[in-house]
């Protein structure tokens, strides 16, 4: 299931809007180290843009950060001049991923600001924790799923991230570990950074969430239709196969999967309110946009009223997520081993927010005894370049 927001559409319009866009973006970029002349920065702009950015000086140093406008400009000025014209689907999981990580990184950005500290780190660390955090989500997915999904599969569809696919506590753990590799081989405190994005890490999974809704992952197990918020999900879905599967013979099911027999001839074995719509479920997609939500807000009350050391927000974030997550599992119907309470059977997600609770804890009391005091102002210069 790919829910498809809309269709945007590049053409002539779309050109001259990049290009204003990309004009603009310029002209913020050169005047971040100070004021300048107004023709002088119109000519470094228009010059920096139109010429990919490689023969900008200013003053007397290049500005690589040109590239990026160069390009969009590059790409709207052959989509003005060729007459050229794109239609790109708008999918309902992407555009949320998209809005999350602007919004992450934005308010990252200015609480970085807010303690003196340069907002380009956080755009780098933002870039490295998109690229190794997809491929953690991915790999977690991966090593879960192997059995029912790829071990007759090619080693190359492990890439294929747009067919979904993805688990949220991989990306965590590869993004986590590849930032703080990252600040440690630049000498910057990786605690400082990590108090930083920690209430926005939750703000990203919020609109994360959002898209699981859209793409129809991460559903919930079977509720009765009168639970509040409960919901059904269209033919074609996840949640819509798993039901089938479940209420088809395993003669017809296998009939199915070797081509012998159509769709339509397997519904006419499951019940009716199965045709076109899957059963009613948890809203659990909508119960982790809360969660997320609140972790976010928890987190920014304890940096406020409790947090005493660098690294204690970090910490915090972990464990309320792990705590809030193992709650979760306990409605998801996604999973390959479903939760159990009477044998004390855990899911993976559970095993795993299990762990990270223990650690977030164990965290939070050493950094509590032996940890560096938090200070609301940092001299990037002296400060932020030294090793914990």
């Amino acid at each position: 299931m790919q829910q498809i927001l809309g269709t945007l559409t590049l053409g002539p319009f779309g050109a001259i809007l990049g290009l204003i866009i990309a004009v603009f973006w310029g002209w913020v970029l050169l005047g971040r180290h100070g004021p300048v002349s107004f023709g002088i920065r119109l000519k470094a702009t228009l010059s920096g843009v139109f010429s990919l950015g490689f023969c900008t000086l200013w003053p007397d140093q290049k500005k690589p950060d040109l590239l990026n406008p160069s390009i969009l400009a590059a790409i709207s000025l052959y989509l003005l001049f060729s007459g050229t014209r794109f239609e790109i689907p708008v999918f309902g999981y992407g555009f949320c991923l998209m809005v999350g990580f602007v919004a992450a990184i934005s308010l990252a950005s200015a609480r970085a600001r807010r303690l003196g500290v340069d907002p380009n780190h956080i755009l780098d660390l933002g870039m490295i924790a998109v690229a190794l955090g997809v491929f953690g989500a991915r790999l977690f997915y991966y090593i879960e799923h192997y059995s029912d999904k790829f071990a007759d599969r090619s080693l190359w569809d492990f890439f294929a991230v747009w067919e979904g696919g993805i688990v949220y506590y991989g990306g965590l753990i590869f993004a986590s570990l590849a930032c703080i590799a990252y600040l440690r081989w630049r000498a910057y405190r990786v605690l400082l950074l990590g108090d930083i994005v920690a209430p926005t890490l939750a703000l990203g999974l919020s609109f994360g969430r959002l898209g699981c809704f859209f793409n129809g992952c991460c559903w919930g197990q079977v509720c009765p239709a009168d639970t509040p918020l409960a919901v059904q999900f269209p033919r074609q879905s996840f949640a819509w196969w798993q039901h089938i599967e479940k209420h088809t013979p395993t003669v017809e099911l296998q009939a199915f999967q070797d081509g012998s027999q159509s769709i339509e001839q397997v519904l006419a074995s499951v019940p009716p309110d199965l045709h076109d719509w899957s059963l009613f479920v948890y809203p659990t997609q909508f119960y982790s946009w809360l969660g997320a939500i609140a972790v976010a807000l928890l987190v920014l009350a304890y940096e406020k009223w409790g947090a005493k050391k660098e690294g204690q927000s970090f910490a915090m974030f972990f464990a309320l997520y792990a705590a809030v997550r193992f709650f979760l599992e306990v409605f998801r119907g996604d999973s390959t081993n479903a939760f159990d309470m009477d044998t004390g059977t855990l899911t993976q997600g559970q095993s795993v927010s299990l762990i990270v609770f223990v650690l977030a804890l164990v965290s939070l009391f050493a950094l509590h005894w032996k940890g560096r005091p938090r200070s609301l102002a940092v001299d990037l210069s002296k400060d932020l370049d030294v090793v914990d």
